[in-house]
């Protein structure tokens, strides 16, 4: 099982280092890695694959390095993306807690739980592709993060559709030191961790260990269960990495990490129900929709049937009900009889979780990484670098599907990701520096288990689950290489640029029926360019447009396989570009920037503006065709993916960071994402829309859900010499977030409002250790961070009728005062 092996594994490994360390000589504390000037505003990024200042990449970067996370208090990824322009994370995807968090990037949203291969942003640890989840990744060890936005296909390739997020990892030092960091705050929160580093063999080998804990407590009671609280996630994680330095040309880097997620119930909630829907229901007449009729109800089941009324929905801002009224049907005794009905040896078969494991409503995620990466300096300006790594996940969810009390609906969903990549890169420069270039090439492979199934309520004919289990496979093979020619000391441009192959496998999507031909595996082909140019008129002052594309895998369409040759042409008729395989969609980017460096360093800002094409968008068909069988003659309703619609996306970001005095810092950012629906073919089903507003209606001018169009963040901190024992200073700082409200899907009628979330932190703090006092979410918000549109599946609603719109919120984690202390020697 995955959990025994890894556990072996990861033992073995920091057992190992834990023992070398201990004998390793005393010293100080390894330093981050930074600018050759001393701005500490300016850091050092790898965002086009090479090392170089952020304030002289022309790309829209933002950069944490890891003393903004430590003076920040963040915590995960979400924290992260809160502070960075362009880019949201809900705390829910298409599931709620972590099962399937994801980073989207400038309005760019594919929220299928169930499609780990064909998500839009790329997630990598060192350089190193993460196919799995992204928020247990704590930033505890981290030596910065890299947040690029844009497609960034010509260097990263798949996934990278709509932009990045690399952590890289702190490297061991040759000198022996400690770091470690406590925390406790109200409603049973503590987090804990622990690193040891130094030599081994001098300057040549060194090594660094890593353990960490982290126990957030429910921040919601669950009234329908005594003692149970909703929100409730524990995380605990032992890594290692070794580096490796034979001689000054030459280094090696290896690193690994074992890491368990044990959460109970989500907090969400079922809100916009049928008891609040004011909106829909329009009367069809021949086929055409009134949606001037005023509101009447809810329609009756045989007029949905008939498709004479429209689904109703809520429209207007999502309730958020008191804490009095916020209640899951997640007790144990109803675990024990989902559990107990279903037969889990078809579920998650050998991946290493099962319901028995899990132990209630809630997350289970056992994961296993390692990676590792090669420098070699062949000659001064040639350069050879490899990159490696191996990663083991899986995960495993029970949820409350109604979001209600009612005993209604349970998911169960799983995951089994295994992946391999490897990646090499020879790089080096000609004519004085004047041209730099690089050629390289990766592979990647990566298999996914997908499970999963419904449960139903007490007295149900089905009260076990049905499984679904599904196997997924990609095998990516890619070269890419880039040109930089300085054309003067202030011009040069930049040509990237990948060919890229990608072999998607879904074995269940090839037909059962005899004589008809497997369309598993299918390959796609692509090249993905991109031009960067760059103006420099001074060395404070950086211009900058770039062009490029990203892309998205395609996939297979088996209910077209299975059609006969007549039946497939009459699809064809109705929809000309419908195949037993969909295409890749295409992302066009045209960016412009300027990041300048003022006010003697005191100041720093970086405002990019974009406009993007989302091109041959995926969407789900549905047509009516006649049917050739003889034994069943009539029509039959054809579901299937097409490609065809399109979306336009444009705004603008900033970054700044202001340095007044020596005591005095600020910090801040802005963005405005506008992005809209821009075509949507008329055969297609436009789903949330058609189904309230007919399928005669269209799409086109809708607003894509789910990513807020403004978001404003603004730190301040100020500080005063002390003489205090080993502290040096004291210190108060505030943090502000606002996050603008946005639709739960294309209707555009149920929306989550503005939130604004406030901390604040005051502290003592020497060179070697801080202690510090916060609160967060200071004035006490309570507006969703989430929303995901559903259908109203409770009790007020018939069995089985998913004809009624519905909506789940994310609740807002509440107030919290809590102490902090970091520390190293």
């Amino acid at each position: 099982m995955l959990r025994y092996k890894n556990i072996i594994r990861a033992s073995v490994c920091c057992t190992t280092l834990t023992g070398i360390l201990v004998s390793g000589q005393a010293g100080a504390q390894s330093t981050i890695e930074s600018e050759a000037a001393s701005n500490s505003n300016v850091i050092i990024v790898t965002a086009r694959k090479k090392s170089e200042s952020i304030q002289d990449t022309p790309l829209a970067v933002t950069a944490f390095d890891s003393e903004a996370i430590e003076n920040s208090g963040f915590e995960n990824i979400v924290d992260v993306a809160q502070a960075t322009p362009g880019v949201n994370i809900e705390s829910f995807n298409s599931s709620p807690g972590r099962l399937d968090t994801q980073p989207r990037f400038r309005g760019i949203i594919f929220d299928s739980s169930s499609e780990p291969l064909s998500r839009t942003g790329l997630t990598l640890i060192d350089g190193i592709v993460v196919t799995g989840g992204v928020q247990g990744i704590g930033v505890g060890e981290l030596e910065r993060v890299e947040i690029i936005k844009g497609p960034q296909s010509a260097l990263f390739g798949r996934n990278s559709f709509s932009g990045a997020i690399n952590y890289i990892t702190k490297e061991p030092s040759s000198e022996f030191g400690v770091e470690g960091s406590l925390l406790a705050a109200t409603r049973d929160e503590y987090r804990a961790s622990i690193s040891v580093e130094g030599p081994i063999i001098g300057e040549v080998l060194t090594a660094r260990i890593n353990g960490s804990y982290s126990s957030n407590g429910g921040h919601y009671v669950n009234n329908n269960v005594p003692g149970q609280e909703l929100g409730e996630e524990e995380t605990w994680a032992i890594s290692g990495a070794i580096k490796f330095e034979p001689s000054d040309n030459v280094k090696i880097k290896i690193r690994a990490r074992y890491y368990e997620d044990d959460d109970g119930p989500a907090a969400i909630v079922a809100t916009a129900g049928v008891l609040q829907h004011n909106f829909g229901g329009f009367p069809v007449v021949g086929g055409v929709t009134d949606t001037t009729a005023p509101f009447s109800g809810i329609p009756t089941s045989a007029e949905l049937s008939a498709g004479t009324r429209t689904e109703t929905a809520f429209r207007g801002r999502a309730l958020v009900p008191t804490r009095d009224n916020i209640g899951l049907n997640t007790d144990l005794a109803t675990f024990n009889t989902l559990a107990g009905n279903t037969d889990q040896t078809i579920f998650l078969e050998g991946l290493g979780i099962t319901l028995d494991e899990l132990g209630g409503f809630g997350l289970r995620r056992e994961a296993f990484r390692i990676g590792g990466s090669a420098e070699i300096d062949i000659s001064d300006n040639l350069k050879l670098d490899i990159l490696g790594g191996y990663s083991d996940e899986a995960v495993l969810g029970l949820f409350d599907f109604d979001g209600t009390a009612d005993a209604a609906f349970y998911l169960a969903t799983a995951f089994g990701i295994e992946d391999y990549s490897i990646e090499g890169r020879l790089s080096g420069s000609l004519w004085d520096d004047r041209l730099e270039w690089s050629v390289g090439a990766n592979y990647y492979q990566a298999d996914v288990v997908v499970d999963g199934g419904f449960g139903f309520g007490a007295g149900s004919v089905f009260p076990g689950f049905l499984t679904s289990p599904a196997e997924n496979g990609a095998e990516t093979i890619g070269i890419f290489g880039t040109l930089d020619f300085a054309i003067t000391d202030q011009l040069s441009i930049a040509l990237e640029g990948r060919y890229q192959e990608d072999e998607i496998s879904s074995p269940g999507s090839n037909s059962t029926t005899p004589g008809v031909a497997p369309i598993s595996p299918g390959t796609f082909k692509k090249f993905l360019p991109r031009v960067v140019v760059s103006f420099e008129p001074n060395p404070d002052t950086l211009f900058y447009a770039n062009w490029g594309i990203g892309n998205l895998p395609g996939g297979f369409n088996s209910n077209l396989a299975e059609l006969d040759a007549t039946e497939f042409a009459n699809v064809v008729a109705q929809a000309p570009g419908a195949g037993v395989t969909f295409d890749e969609e295409r992302l066009v980017n045209y960016e412009i920037g300027w990041k300048q460096t003022t006010l003697d360093g005191s100041l720093i800002f970086n405002a990019a503006a974009f406009y993007m094409e989302r091109k041959d968008e995926v969407f789900t068909n549905v047509l009516t065709i006649p049917d050739t069988d003889p034994t069943s003659p009539g029509v039959q309703t054809v579901t299937f993916t097409d490609n065809g619609a399109s979306t336009r996306i444009y705004g603008v970001e900033l970054d700044w960071a202001l340095t007044p005095s020596e005591n005095f810092q600020m910090q801040g950012s802005f963005a405005y994402i506008n992005s809209e629906i821009q075509s949507f073919p008329a055969t297609s089903d436009a789903g949330d829309f058609n189904d309230i507003f007919g399928d005669d209606a269209s799409v086109t001018g809708q607003e894509a859900p789910r990513f807020p169009p403004i978001t404003v963040t603004v730190g301040a901190t100020f500080s005063q010499p002390i003489g205090l024992g080993p502290f040096e200073k004291a210190y108060i700082r505030g943090d502000g977030f606002f996050t603008s409200g946005y639709y739960a899907s294309n209707a555009n009628l149920t929306n989550i409002g503005d939130r604004m979330d406030v901390n604040l932190r005051v502290g003592i703090q020497g060179e070697n250790l801080r202690l510090e006092a916060f609160v967060t979410n200071l004035f006490g918000e309570d507006a969703p961070v989430g929303i995901n549109n559903i259908a109203d599946t409770s009790f007020a609603t018939s069995f089985f009728d998913f004809s009624r719109e519905g909506a789940q919120i994310a609740l807002h984690p509440r107030r919290q005062l809590g102490l902090r202390s970091t520390f190293s020697f």
